[in-house]
């Protein structure tokens, strides 16, 4: 029984690897994207002023909610399947206080087969502040057994969607490290490794 209870935890660790550390190399992954491809160019990428982003409503009692059914699912293994609505997924955006940094600057919206979100997130680099990056991402998350895709499939600054060539090296630098991370984790899981991911009709959902 000792042995059980250990295994089960919180689900912090599950919430943060899974959920929050995702959108932490989001947040890392256009740092480090756009300087290993135009250090001296950065500025063209950032913009100047923060962008409008989506109305986003959210209560704590939907977080609460949202973020007690995800802790418990990455918690017991017995729990098969977790999905989670738009308005769930922004409220853990908003709320969470691991996400402290990116509050209020990705918002994410849950659409037929694909998730999209939209980012505008303040750099704080070193001799270079006071720009943000305004960049809606396009992904659809999947699983290849127990390797986790995330597929950013296109990615628009300011409206603008960026080049293919552009697109290949945030997928080679950004999306496929990010994979093999997940991936890794996923299968350090055992018991509690997750076998799909898909975004339906606007929900999220995660089950083994």
């Amino acid at each position: 029984m000792a042995a059980s209870n250990r295994r089960s935890g919180c689900g912090c660790c599950g919430i943060f690897s899974f959920g929050v550390g995702f959108l932490l190399l989001v947040l890392m992954a256009l740092g480090v994207f756009f300087y290993f491809t135009s250090t001296n160019n950065l500025r063209k990428y950032a913009s100047d002023s923060p962008a409008v982003l989506p109305a986003v409503e959210t209560s704590r009692q939907l977080y609460t909610s949202a973020r007690q059914r995800f802790g418990r699912f990455f918690a017991n293994p017995l729990e098969q399947s977790l999905m989670l609505s738009g308005l769930e997924i922004n409220a853990l955006l908003t709320e969470s206080p691991e996400l402290k940094s990116l509050q209020r600057g990705v918002v994410a919206a849950l659409r037929k087969n694909f998730a999209e979100l939209n980012c505008s997130l303040p750099i704080d680099f070193p001799f270079f502040s006071g720009y943000f990056f305004n960049y809606t991402l396009y992904l659809r998350p999947s699983l290849r057994g127990e390797n986790i895709e995330l597929q950013i499939y296109r990615i628009d600054k300011e409206g603008k969607q960026l080049s293919d060539e552009e697109l290949r090296q945030f997928q080679n630098f950004v999306v496929q490290p990010a994979n093999l991370v997940f991936s890794g984790w996923n299968k350090f899981q055992l018991n509690r490794s997750i076998r799909d991911i898909q975004i339906d009709n606007g929900n999220l959902i995660i089950s083994r």
